[in-house]
C-alpha cells in the first residue's frame, strides 16, 4: 500500500523550468455553464454537491478531441430517440484508467477513460452511453445506503456509490438502450457481445502481446533464462458470478438479455464505425496514452510497463511512449532500491496472459540491474525528449550510489574472449603483433591488473640489462665529415605511462562478470553518455561536500522574503469530517496573515471558486497532478516530468515563489494498557480511566516549505507535531510563525 509522506516541498519543485514532450490532457474551449453554476455556488442539494466534489477533484476533462468524439457518438443517439430532456445531460470524460461510466442524477454523465482505451468499436461506446442515458431517461434513484457513502475514499469513489442501482434497473437500462436506442441507429448488432466482453475483461492490459526478450536485451547482453516464464495463468475471468450482494446482474445475465433483444435481426447495412474507424483508432491512441500517464502517476509502474510496451509493438519510435517505458522502469529501480517491489508491480503469480511473464521479469531483476536498465532506457528516450535529462541523471546517481563507475562495465560484448578483445583495443592504439601476443597472455580483466606470480618468477631469471652508449648512424656529408642520421624519437616513461592508461581506459571481459557488467557496452562508447555520468559523479561529491559543511556549520539556507507573488499549494488530509472546509479555512487564513507581512498569496483554489473558467481549472489540474505525484512517492526521492503548462502560467502571472503545506489530521482514542493496569491498581481512579478511554483525541502533523520556482532552491521550511487537544490552535500558531520567519529570514 502506498503511503502519505509529510516532507517539504524542494522534490515537489525538482522539475519545475522543465517541460516534458507529453502534454497531459487538459479542457479546452469555455467551461460549460453548468460546470461554472456547480463550482461557484455554495448553496447545492446533496446531488449537485456530489458532482461538485467531482470537479473538485481536478479529473474532469472537456473540450478535447475525445470529449469531442464521445459527444458526437451521444448525438447520434439523441437522434435515434428525440428527448427534449436530453438537454439537461453533461457528458464529461473522468482521468482514471478504470473502464467505467456513471450517470449523476442531474444528468451529468461521467466517462473514465479507461473506458475509451479499452474498447475495441465505437459502437461499444454507443452502447455504454445509451445505458447510462437509460438511466436517466427512466430516472433511476440511488440504492446507495449511508454506510457505503461513509466508505469512499475518493470524489469518485462517493459518486459510484451514489449512483448506484438495484439489478432489476440495471437489466431495465439494457434493455432500454438497445431497443430505445442502439436498434434505431445503424450500429451493428454484432458488436452487442463486445460490449460484455468489455465489461468482463477491463481488468486486463490493452492487448494481449507475448513479451519479448528483445524489448529489454540487446546483441552486446543477454539476461539469464530464469528471468523470464512461460509458465501463465490462463484467463479465467467469470462472467457467471453470484450476484445475490451486487448492485448489478452478473455479466452473463446481461449478455443473454441482449442476445435475446437482437437475435435473429438482420444486420445488413450496419457497421461498428459510423464516425469512422480512424476517428476511433485516434480518440483510443490518447485515452490510453493519457490511461498510462495516470498509472504512473499513481505509481502502478508495472502496468505502465506492460501497457507501454504492449502500445509500442505498433508504435515504436514514438517519443512519448518511449518517456514512458524509462518512467515505469525508473520507478521500478526505485521502489526495489527500498525493497518494496510489490507495492508497485503486480504479482506474476496472479496476473492473468501475457502480462505476467513482464511482471516475473521486472520482479526477477536484481535492483542494480533494473537501475541500469532502466538508465539505458531512459538515455534513449532522452535523445528524442530531451527533458527527461533529470530522470537519467537520477538514475545515474542511482548507478554511482550502487559504487559503479565506468571501470565497472566491459568495453565488449558477452561472450568476446580476452584475447579478441585485447586485439581490438591494440588496434585502435596501433600497438605492434608482439604487444598483443603478449597482452592475450595477460590476467583477464584490464591493462591495470597485476601480473600473475608466475610471471614474476619469469621475469626474475632474465639476465639485467646494463644501459650501454647508444651508437648514432653517420653518414657522409661529402667533405669528409660525417653527419649524423635523424633517428626516431624513442619513447620516455611519459609517453608509456600515457599509453597504459589508454589501455586501462578498456575494460575487458573477465570470467566474474555478470549480466549486469555488460549493460553499458554500447553506451560506453558515446562520449555524450560518459561526460554526463562523469558530470554526475562529480556534481555528487560535490553536494556531499555542500551537505557536509551545512551540517557542520549548522546551515539551512534559509533567506528573507523579498517581494512577488506566492502560489499556495494545500492539502488537508485525514479521516474526520469536513476536511475540505478546512481546508478553505487554512487557506483564508494563510492569505490573511500573508497580507499582514506584504506576502502575495496566490490560491488557485479559491481563484477557481470565484472566477471559474478553463485557464483556471487547468491550472488547478495541473497543480492536482503535481500533488498526487509527489505525494505517492515522496519518501523515495523521485524527480519526475510536469504538464508544461504549469510553467508558462506560473511565469506569465508574475509568480516567483510557491507555499507548500501539508496537514495530517488524524484521530485515536485514548485506551492504554498501562493506564488499564493503574486503573486496576488503583479502583476509584478505573472510572476517570475508562471514561478517557472514550475520549477522542486528535494527533496533526504538518509540513510547510517556501520554494523559489526559478531555482529549485528552498528557502524556509519546517515541521509540526501536535497531538491531544487544541490541534487547531497549534496549527494556526505555527502557521503564523513560519511566516513571520519567512519574512525575517529566521
Amino acid at each position: 500500500m502506498k503511503k502519505l509522506f509529510l516532507l517539504g516541498g524542494g522534490l515537489l519543485l525538482s522539475v519545475l523550468g522543465r517541460s516534458a514532450n507529453y502534454q497531459p490532457m487538459s479542457c479546452q474551449g469555455k467551461m460549460p455553464e453548468h460546470m461554472v453554476r456547480l463550482l461557484g455556488e455554495e448553496k447545492l442539494s446533496d446531488d449537485e454537491r456530489t458532482v461538485q466534489s467531482l470537479f473538485q477533484s481536478g479529473r474532469v476533462l472537456y473540450g478535447t478531441p475525445v470529449n469531442a468524439y464521445i459527444d458526437s457518438i451521444a448525438n447520434i443517439l439523441y437522434r435515434a430517440n428525440p428527448n427534449s430532456e436530453h438537454e439537461k445531460i453533461h457528458i464529461y470524460l473522468y482521468k482514471s484508467p478504470v473502464a467505467n461510466a456513471f450517470m449523476c442524477p442531474d444528468g451529468s454523465l461521467f466517462m473514465n477513460l479507461g473506458m475509451v482505451a479499452q474498447a475495441t468499436s465505437e459502437a461499444e461506446l454507443a452502447l455504454v452511453l445509451a445505458h447510462e442515458i437509460a438511466h436517466f431517461d427512466k430516472k433511476h434513484g440511488s440504492s446507495a445506503n449511508k454506510k457505503d457513502l461513509k466508505k469512499a475514499k475518493s470524489a469518485a469513489e462517493y459518486a459510484l456509490k451514489k449512483t448506484m442501482r438495484d439489478r432489476e434497473k440495471e437489466m431495465e437500462a439494457d434493455s432500454y438502450a438497445i431497443s430505445d436506442f442502439y436498434k434505431k441507429t445503424n450500429y451493428s448488432y454484432e458488436a452487442v457481445p463486445g460490449l460484455f466482453d468489455l465489461l468482463q475483461y477491463s481488468y486486463l492490459p490493452f492487448d494481449e502481446e507475448v513479451f519479448q526478450r528483445s524489448f529489454v536485451e540487446t546483441a552486446d547482453y543477454k539476461f539469464p533464462d530464469e528471468y523470464y516464464t512461460s509458465k501463465l495463468n490462463p484467463i479465467v475471468s467469470r462472467e457467471d458470478y453470484v450476484d445475490t450482494l451486487d448492485t448489478h446482474p452478473n455479466l452473463k445475465k446481461r449478455r443473454q438479455n441482449a442476445d435475446d433483444l437482437v437475435k435473429n435481426l438482420n444486420d445488413d447495412g450496419r457497421t461498428e464505425f459510423l464516425l469512422s474507424e480512424a476517428s476511433f483508432d485516434r480518440a483510443r491512441f490518447l485515452a490510453r496514452k493519457e490511461s498510462v500517464y495516470l498509472l504512473l502517476k499513481n505509481h502502478d509502474f508495472g502496468e505502465a510497463f506492460y501497457n507501454t510496451y504492449v502500445m509500442m509493438a505498433d508504435n515504436k519510435d514514438d517519443a512519448d511512449l518511449q518517456t514512458f517505458a524509462a518512467q515505469a522502469l525508473y520507478g521500478v529501480a526505485k521502489y526495489k532500491a527500498d525493497g518494496d517491489i510489490s507495492e508497485v508491480v503486480p504479482d506474476y503469480k496472479k496476473a492473468e496472459g501475457e502480462s505476467g511473464a513482464a511482471y516475473y521479469f521486472l520482479r526477477k531483476l536484481k535492483k542494480k540491474e533494473v537501475a541500469v536498465l532502466a538508465l539505458r532506457f531512459a538515455w534513449k528516450a532522452q535523445k528524442v525528449n530531451p527533458d527527461l535529462a533529470p530522470i537519467t541523471k537520477s538514475l545515474m546517481a542511482m548507478v554511482r550510489n550502487y559504487s559503479l563507475s565506468t571501470s565497472d562495465f566491459c568495453d565488449f560484448a558477452m561472450g568476446t574472449s580476452v584475447a579478441d578483445a585485447q586485439k581490438k583495443v591494440n588496434a585502435l592504439l596501433g600497438t605492434d603483433k608482439a604487444a598483443t601476443d603478449n597482452a592475450a597472455k595477460a590476467p583477464a580483466k584490464s591493462g591495470n591488473t597485476k601480473p600473475a606470480s608466475n610471471e614474476k618468477k619469469a621475469d626474475a631469471k632474465q639476465p639485467s640489462k646494463r644501459k650501454t652508449k647508444r651508437n648514432i648512424p653517420t653518414s657522409s656529408a661529402g667533405n669528409g665529415e660525417t653527419a649524423a642520421v635523424p633517428e626516431k624519437r624513442r619513447d620516455s616513461k611519459y609517453d608509456n605511462i600515457r599509453q597504459k592508461q589508454a589501455r586501462e581506459k578498456h575494460v575487458l571481459p573477465d570470467t566474474s562478470f555478470t549480466v549486469l557488467n555488460y549493460m553499458l557496452v554500447d553506451l560506453k562508447a558515446d562520449s555524450a553518455f560518459v561526460n554526463m555520468l562523469s558530470s554526475t559523479a562529480k556534481s555528487d561529491e560535490k553536494k556531499d561536500v555542500e551537505d557536509a559543511l551545512d551540517e557542520l556549520t549548522n546551515n539551512v539556507n534559509k533567506k528573507a522574503f523579498e517581494g512577488g507573488k506566492v502560489l499556495l499549494v494545500t492539502l488537508y488530509y485525514g479521516d474526520g469530517k469536513s476536511l475540505a472546509r478546512k481546508d478553505r479555512q487554512m487557506q483564508d487564513n494563510l492569505m490573511k496573515w500573508g497580507h499582514k507581512y506584504d506576502i502575495d498569496f496566490v490560491c488557485y483554489e479559491q481563484l477557481l471558486k470565484n472566477n471559474p473558467n478553463t485557464k483556471n481549472y487547468n491550472f488547478y489540474i495541473s497543480l492536482k497532478n503535481l500533488q498526487y505525484e509527489h505525494i505517492a512517492g515522496s519518501d523515495k526521492g523521485m524527480v519526475s516530468l510536469k504538464n508544461p503548462v504549469l510553467d508558462s502560467l506560473l511565469k506569465k502571472e508574475g509568480i516567483t515563489k510557491m507555499l507548500d503545506l501539508r496537514v495530517v489530521d488524524m484521530t485515536k482514542r485514548r485506551f492504554k494498557m498501562h493506564g488499564i493496569m493503574a486503573g486496576v491498581a488503583v479502583p476509584y481512579a478505573l472510572p476517570a480511566v475508562v471514561a478517557g478511554g472514550f475520549i477522542r483525541q486528535r494527533g496533526l502533523a504538518a509540513s510547510v516549505s517556501l520554494t523559489d520556482l526559478e531555482t529549485g532552491d528552498t528557502d524556509n521550511k519546517a515541521l509540526l507535531k501536535a497531538s491531544k487537544y487544541n490541534t487547531q490552535p497549534r496549527l494556526h500558531q505555527f502557521l503564523y510563525q513560519f511566516l513571520s520567519n519567512v519574512k525575517k529570514g529566521e
